[in-house]
Order: structure tokens, then C-alpha cells, then sequence
């Protein structure tokens, strides 16, 4: 039977030479198929935004149409009413001028408007000017010879209205003439010539949204541009319609060449050749890598001895290394065992020095609890006395009995907060206001300040940050700091004797407070030494109340230190920090 593993690896075999052989021509083709998709996919594009492009194109042609020739015919129409007033010798010069300029105010296309005799000579003009000023005028409608002749001839000899070709006018611009016959029965009297100048038709009649999207000219008969309103953008050749005016022998033909980069503009080509080269360089990076992949197989095979080679002399040598890494763990796990004592024994020295609080203060609350307990028997004694007299009404014991359940109440409560304060074990760190914290300590040190004649001064601000803590360990300290601050004012006169308390948040985060008597204070030279153990200025004091309340504070992530009071006495402070804010 032969194990399996330790099969040789068989080497590969022709299939599989032929496989990694050309294995880059899948990808290859795929490469292609994608250039010819997309390709294909931009051809779509093309030819929907051309359609969609040349659909906007045909509804702005048909608009600017209408709008040109909509006031071309209102004109017409206007001018052969008025050539049948003429007819009629309703209409004469000075209606003549008033109406026909106030006609032109109302329609900036017009140059000018004349009405001219059979004999050709010129009768009425508007705008009316001056004789100095007649001329111009009078040259844009020179009936002589050229287009507006033409159109003369072509009026008088059809009775109907005739555009003229597209000529020069005087004042430098290209226009046209509009010629509407005034006959009076058979008698030819005459004709109303009205000029236009093309780029005042241009601009004033056509909407607004033509001009922000097309370049518009106007073309003669022959197909030459008469006039072009300037190009505002970037034009796109493929997209130029023609539409006819329709005006006679004035043969115009308005042009619309639509703004915009065409399709394949330099972006898109620039986009596509790169897509191509990518594409191809993506082909010949298959190539390359399929031609280090067949030279990389045969040297797998001879990597694959050498690795099982050196594997072995690897885990010869680390050997050591696995023993001192399982040394390592054992001694992590040593270490973490040891902070777990050390932190039982940091509680166990704490609720020691609780315990040796409580013996300290044992006389003064004594006499805290012989108060109410006096006072009950003093009144259940009285009460005794008013039953045993059989003339007491129950009503007259309600008060009596009322203030005996007050004083055990408060007896009651003196007992639950010095059974919190010294029990045993780890509590919970939970917020506490710190008007909270401060104000059960006052209670348990009432009978303690009475005795050392101690004035008791608390500065507890408002809004104070409630640090997350645990409870009895943070009284344990203020309880232990302010019985130093009493102990410390015996030698102190009466009237002097202040035990101040403050509680403060130097930033929204951080929770400091401060203990402040008016004793002796601590030479310079032995602040920083208060806080070691067995370091002690009392003579009947063992040293470990502040080593034991550092040790406390810095559990919580803050810390302790102590300061000259001014003018005397000692200032001993300790912070606690949220857990962001610790470092």
C-alpha cells in the first residue's frame, strides 16, 4: 500500500502544456469581442443623438420660418390697405408719415417705407426727414434701375404685391424691397415700397431660442450668403437645413447650422483609442504572462523539492523559537494571574482601611445614633405614661408616635450608609452626581465635625460631569482626605478650623476634587513623599490612607497630588476622566 502523502507530484502533461500554451487566446478574443461591441454600441449612440439632433433642428427651422414670414405677410397685408386708402384719397402725407413711422417703430425689420408716383417720383416718405437727410433714404429706394426696378415692373405689370431681389442699401446693409401696387380702377397711380434690412429681420423677429442654438443666415437665388448673424459656439457640420422664404423674385433661403461639437468629437475619439490600447495592451500582457506561466511551471516543480527541503531545516532551527514562545505565553499568563491578585489585595486593603475608618469613627457615631434612640424612649416613655393615665384620647398619641417613627427612621438610615460605605467586594462603576457623592460623606462625618469643631464648607458646582465610578472606593477616598484635614486642625484655633470641599470640571470631560484645611500644612520637601506608604506626620498614623487613595484615583484613570493652602493649611486634589479621555 502506498501513502498518499508522499506521492510524488507528477509533472504536467501535454494537455495541460497546450492548456497554459495558449490559454491567452480566450482573453484575446474577448478583447476583441469587446472593441467590436462597443463599437457597435457608440454607432447606436451616434446615430440616436444625430436623430434626435436633426428632429430638434426641423421644429427650430419650422419656427424661425414662421416667425419670419409671420410679420412679412402682416406687412404686406397692412401695406395693401393702406394703397386702398390711398386709392380712395383717404390716406395723404401727413397721415401718411405718422402712421407708417409708428408703424416701423412697431416693427424694427423695416428701414423705411415710401409711397412713389407713376411719374417714379417719391411723394410721401416715414420716418420723415429732413431734406438734408433725404437723400440716404432716398438712394436705398433708387427705382432706376437694379432689384427694387424689377419689382416696380413686376407690381404694375401684375397687380400684386412683389419682392425685389436682395440689393446693397446705402447704409451698408443688405436688403430687400417690398412693392405693393396702388391702382384706382384700371388708372395705375403708383406704389408703396417698404425696405428691409436683412440683419434687422434676423434679429428682431426670430425667438430667442433659435439664436442660443443655431447660426442663421439667409442665402440668395444663387446659393450665396447674404447675410450670417455671428456664430456663438462651435458648429456642427452634419447638422445644416435649408428652408426656402418663398418671397418671389427675392429667392431667399434661410439657413440653420445647429451649435455643438459633433459626435465624435476630439473627447470621444481620444476615449475610444484608449479603450483600444487598453484593450490590446491587455491582450499582450495575457500573452507575456501565459509565456512566464509555462516557464514558471517547471520551476514550481523544482521550487517544490527544494521548499519540503527547507521546511525541514526551518523547523529544525525554530525549534528554539516555538520554546521560548511557549515560555512567553506561560509567563503573559503568570503576569495577568499576578495583577489579578494584586488587584484582590488593592480591594482587600481598601475595605481594611474602611474597616480601621469605621473603629476610628465608632465613638462619633455612637453618639449620632444615641440622639434618635434618646429621643424614642424619651417619647414612647411618654406615651406609656398618657396610656396608663386612662384619660388619653388615641388622637393625642398620634404625634408622639409620629416623631418616635422619625427618629428610627433616621437611626435607620445612619446604619444603611455605614453598612454601604464598609462593605465588602467590587461594586460597579456607575455615574454619580457629585453633590450625591459629597452629601452621604457629610452625614457619616456629622458626629466627627461636631467633636473637632470643624467648619464644614462645600463648593459643589452645578452641571458637573458625572464620571463613571466606583462608589465606595471615591468616598473611601473624600472620607479619607477630609479626616486628615480634621485631624490636621486640632493645634488650630477655633474660629480658623475650615474644611473646605470643591468639586470642579477643568474641561466637560474631566471631574477634580479638592479637600482644603487650615492646619500646619506639609513642608515642601515632604509633598512628594505623602503619598508613599508608611510615610506619615501623625504619630499614631500607619501611612498607607493617601498610598492606598492614589492608588484608588489612578484605578480610575485620574490622578493625586497635594499644594500649599494659602495662608496656611494643605490642598490635596484628584481627577477622574471619562475613558476617552484617559491616557
Amino acid at each position: 500500500m502506498t501513502d498518499s502523502g508522499n506521492t510524488p507530484s507528477t509533472p504536467p502533461g501535454a494537455a495541460y502544456g497546450w492548456f497554459v500554451r495558449w490559454a491567452w487566446v480566450g482573453p484575446a478574443f474577448l478583447a476583441a469581442v469587446f472593441i467590436v461591441a462597443l463599437g457597435v454600441l457608440l454607432w447606436l449612440m451616434e446615430a440616436r443623438e444625430l436623430g434626435r439632433e436633426r428632429a430638434e433642428l426641423a421644429s427650430s427651422t419650422r419656427s424661425a420660418f414662421d416667425s419670419i414670414r409671420r410679420p412679412l405677410d402682416a406687412t404686406r397685408d397692412f401695406l395693401a390697405v393702406q394703397a386702398d386708402e390711398i386709392a380712395r384719397d383717404v390716406l395723404e402725407g401727413d397721415s401718411f408719415n405718422l402712421r407708417f413711422s409708428q408703424y416701423i417703430d412697431d416693427h424694427p425689420e423695416l428701414v423705411g417705407v415710401v409711397y412713389v408716383g407713376a411719374d417714379s417720383a417719391v411723394r410721401w416718405m416715414a420716418p420723415a426727414v429732413s431734406p438734408a437727410k433725404a437723400k440716404p433714404v432716398l438712394d436705398e429706394i433708387d427705382l432706376t434701375a437694379g432689384a427694387p426696378r424689377q419689382a416696380w415692373h413686376v407690381a404694375r405689370r401684375t397687380r400684386q404685391s412683389a419682392y425685389s431681389g436682395v440689393y446693397l442699401i446705402s447704409r451698408g446693409e443688405t436688403g430687400m424691397a417690398l412693392c405693393v401696387p396702388v391702382f384706382r380702377r384700371q388708372e395705375f397711380l403708383g406704389a408703396i415700397i417698404a425696405v428691409y434690412g436683412c440683419e434687422r429681420l434676423l434679429r428682431s423677429v426670430l425667438p430667442r431660442e433659435v439664436l442660443q442654438h443655431h447660426q442663421v443666415s439667409l442665402l440668395d437665388s444663387a446659393g450665396q450668403r447674404v447675410y450670417a448673424l455671428p456664430a456663438m459656439n462651435e458648429l456642427n457640420p452634419r447638422l445644416i437645413t435649408l428652408q426656402p422664404l418663398e418671397l418671389g423674385a427675392a429667392g431667399l433661403t434661410l439657413r440653420l447650422e445647429r451649435y455643438g461639437a459633433p459626435f465624435w468629437g476630439p473627447g470621444l475619439q481620444l476615449l475610444v483609442l484608449m479603450c483600444v490600447g487598453l484593450v490590446l495592451g491587455m491582450a499582450w500582457g495575457m500573452w507575456q504572462l501565459n509565456r512566464q506561466v509555462a516557464r514558471r511551471s517547471q520551476a514550481e516543480m523544482d521550487l517544490r523539492k527544494a521548499r519540503d527541503e527547507l521546511e525541514l531545516r526551518v523547523s529544525q532551527r525554530t525549534s528554539d523559537l516555538a520554546q521560548a514562545n511557549s515560555q512567553l505565553q506561560h509567563e503573559i499568563l503568570e503576569r495577568e494571574r499576578a495583577e489579578q491578585q494584586a488587584r484582590e489585595h488593592q480591594n482587600q486593603l481598601a475595605h481594611v482601611a474602611r474597616t480601621r475608618t469605621m473603629g476610628e469613627m465608632a465613638a462619633g457615631l455612637a453618639h449620632e445614633l444615641n440622639q434618635p434612640l434618646g429621643a424614642i424612649a424619651s417619647y414612647a416613655e411618654g406615651c406609656v405614661r398618657l396610656i396608663e393615665s386612662n384619660e388619653t384620647q388615641p388622637e393625642q398619641l398620634s404625634p408622639a408616635l409620629q416623631e418616635v417613627s422619625r427618629q428610627a427612621q433616621r437611626a435607620g438610615q445612619i446604619i444603611h450608609r455605614l453598612r454601604e460605605f464598609f462593605r465588602d467586594g467590587v461594586a460597579e462603576r456607575q455615574a454619580v452626581a457629585p453633590s450625591k457623592l459629597v452629601g452621604e460623606l457629610v452625614d457619616l462625618l456629622t458626629a466627627d465635625l461636631r467633636q473637632h469643631q470643624v467648619q464644614l464648607i462645600l463648593n459643589l458646582r452645578d452641571g458637573l460631569p458625572q464620571v463613571p465610578l466606583d462608589r465606595i472606593q471615591i468616598q473611601q477616598v473624600l472620607l479619607n482626605l477630609m479626616r486628615n484635614g480634621m485631624e490636621a486642625m486640632q493645634d488650630t484655633p477655633v474660629e480658623l478650623r475650615q474644611l473646605t470641599v470643591e468639586a470642579s470640571a477643568p474641561n466637560p470631560r474631566t471631574l477634580r476634587f479638592s479637600v482644603a484645611d487650615c492646619g500646619p500644612g506639609c513642608p515642601d520637601e515632604d509633598l512628594h513623599k505623602i503619598f508613599e506608604p508608611f510615610f506619615t506626620t501623625k504619630s499614631q498614623g500607619m501611612g498607607m490612607g493617601l498610598s492606598i487613595s492614589r492608588t484608588i484615583v489612578e484605578a480610575h484613570g485620574g490622578r493625586m497630588w497635594a499644594q500649599p493652602n494659602t495662608p496656611r493649611g494643605l490642598i490635596v486634589s484628584f481627577t477622574l476622566t471619562t475613558p476617552g479621555e484617559r491616557p
